[in-house]
């Protein structure tokens, strides 16, 4: 994937809702050993453009902010507006999750 919805290689994008009709607020590129921390509330989606690196993200579940969950996003795929907090994400080299 060379770009999708205004986010390019090898970028990952986080938008303020839909990715095809929000801004982008947040766009990552670093991969790194630790979380990269995050302050948005309310109805987002995330973008990776990355072709071989794995992207997670930390959410609470529900209203309960003390018990993260870790998503994973695959190379070349997007999260969308799943849940509505994002406390932080993570670029691995690893290609699955």
């Amino acid at each position: 994937m060379t770009s999708a919805y205004g986010c390019n290689w090898p970028e990952v994008c986080l938008y303020s809702g839909y990715p095809w009709n929000s801004p982008i607020i947040g766009r990552f590129k670093q991969e790194t050993s630790s979380w990269q921390y995050l302050n948005h509330v309310g109805p987002w989606s995330i973008v990776n453009t990355r072709n071989d690196d794995t992207v997670y993200v930390l959410s609470p579940v529900g209203t309960d902010f003390s018990d993260p969950k870790v998503y994973c996003m695959r190379p070349n795929s997007s999260l969308i507006n799943y849940p509505s907090v994002v406390f932080a994400i993570r670029i691995d080299p690893r290609p699955a999750c």
